[in-house]
């Protein structure tokens, strides 16, 4: 189990253009988690309009000044909630501005395929590139709706009560040649629960690559210093990461507790991979090497470290001396 979105905010503003494109500035950077695919689907989704026609911008305090940062699993939480927010605010303004050019209630509109028609007069219809035109360049005499500024776009920003908690369970099988301390991940399977998955795809490759990372904690990944207490692990050629052939293929499955602390129902994920592998891989080779009366209580059990454990543990029978 980990908490996940952690406080105080994350911000996501939302601007649509009159060619109908939506930029969508958030106050989180990606390193490599998709922000630019689910971000984009969830305002994609409050428009209904092709995931194309969003265009994803990190990081731009001249988009939007304020912001904490992309680590401890909370960006899922925090600034994909504030996108739900955004957008859903972007519908209000997008049904009210057509309500009042069809000359219709906006309970009476339907917002379908990025535009906006009166239900049972499909004829009869805005897109939304065209109520974009009327926010933010009008002809003149045009009146926008009472008490709604200049321009179709959105800020919301989401501020978590507490905590999510992100839980799941992995399981390892590991087989270890007793000869060279050789260690090797046959089978190993997860099952995670993150809330509801804005994009499954996306949460199956983070946890694909946390195991990855995991796997390198426990069998590759150390840091060396020499007796005056200088790194000797300066390089990628000094310090070891996992190859392709070190990573097995994962068996995934999900269980998904909605969280009742977000409109979303979103926990965070990018964690989930990482954190209960080393522990799953350390338990299996201990495991395996208990007959033996080796115990483990450190990594990374690289094959040196291995080899020289089971070495100690066996207990060689002195010959029978004569005479």
């Amino acid at each position: 189990m980990e908490d996940t979105g952690l406080g105080p905010y994350e911000g996501v503003r939302v601007r649509v253009e009159s060619s109908g494109q939506a930029l969508a500035f958030l106050s989180t950077s990606s390193q490599g988690q998709s922000h630019e695919t689910t971000f984009a689907q969830i305002i994609a989704d409050a428009l209904t309009i092709p995931l194309a026609q969003v265009t994803v911008i990190p990081g731009d305090t001249a988009g939007i000044p304020y912001g904490v940062g992309t680590f401890a699993s909370r960006v899922g939480v925090l600034a994909s909630n504030a996108a739900a927010m955004a957008g859903d605010e972007l519908r209000r303004k997008v049904l009210a501005l057509a309500a009042a050019q069809l000359e219709a209630a906006p309970e009476d509109l339907v917002l379908e395929d990025g535009r906006v028609a009166v239900h049972g007069a499909p004829d009869s219809a805005l897109t939304v590139a065209q109520i974009a035109t009327l926010a933010s360049a009008p002809r003149p005499g045009y009146s926008l709706p009472r008490g709604m500024e200049p321009g179709l776009e959105a800020t919301a920003y989401f501020q978590p009560e507490q905590s999510t908690y992100s839980s799941g369970a992995h399981a390892a099988v590991v087989e270890v040649d007793q000869e060279t301390g050789w260690i090797r991940v046959l089978r190993y399977v997860v099952v995670d629960d993150c809330g509801n998955m804005i994009n499954p795809a996306v949460v199956a490759g983070q946890i694909h690559g946390g195991v990855a990372h995991g796997i390198g904690n426990a069998l590759f990944e150390a840091v060396a210093y020499d007796e005056a207490g200088q790194p000797l692990t300066t390089t990628l050629m000094d310090y070891a990461l996992p190859r392709a052939d070190d990573v097995p293929t994962f068996e995934l499955g999900h269980v998904v507790t909605p969280s009742p602390l977000n409109p979303l129902g979103v926990k965070g994920a990018g964690e989930g991979g990482t954190l209960p592998a080393p522990a799953a891989i350390a338990n299996a080779v201990a495991d395996a090497l208990g007959p033996l009366g080796v115990r483990i209580t450190e990594a990374p059990l690289t094959s040196e470290h291995v080899w020289r454990r089971i070495a100690a543990a066996v207990t060689v029978q002195p010959a029978h001396a004569g005479g």
